[in-house]
């Protein structure tokens, strides 16, 4: 797997995180594709879904260092297409508000700009 990252700031990085932006090539080599499923090869969804919350604690944390992240919900998860290996897979994570620790994020998975998988995302913030 090779991962990008492009974090995208309202004027400068100190800024609050508008959105955050990962990119990946997933390679047949992987070793979920070597389960799931023989033959025909797919991305989890699973993996789609914890991605976008890895890239949420990526942008929360770039402005809160010393503190972590604790994943606290998926809702709304949709899967809209399979990944299969060799696709570049774009992860944009949007952050709508925090109340009391919790971060909530709008997150979205595309392959060549279609959208194969969407959810929102909630992690608290915290020690």
């Amino acid at each position: 797997m090779s991962n990008k990252l492009f974090p995208s700031f309202k004027d400068n990085p100190a800024a609050a995180m508008s959105s955050l932006v990962v990119v990946t090539l997933l390679l047949a080599v992987v070793p979920f594709f070597a389960g799931h499923f023989p033959g025909n090869p797919i991305v989890p969804g699973v993996i789609l879904l914890e991605a976008l919350a890895q890239t949420l604690a990526y942008g929360v944390l770039r402005g809160a260092p010393g503190q972590r992240v604790l994943l606290t919900g998926i809702e709304h998860g949709r899967f809209r297409q399979p990944v299969v290996p060799g696709q570049r897979v774009v992860f944009e994570v949007k952050p709508e508000r925090t109340v009391m620790g919790v971060t909530q994020a709008t997150g979205v998975v595309s392959v060549e700009g279609d959208v194969v998988a969407q959810a929102t995302v909630k992690g608290f913030v915290g020690k």
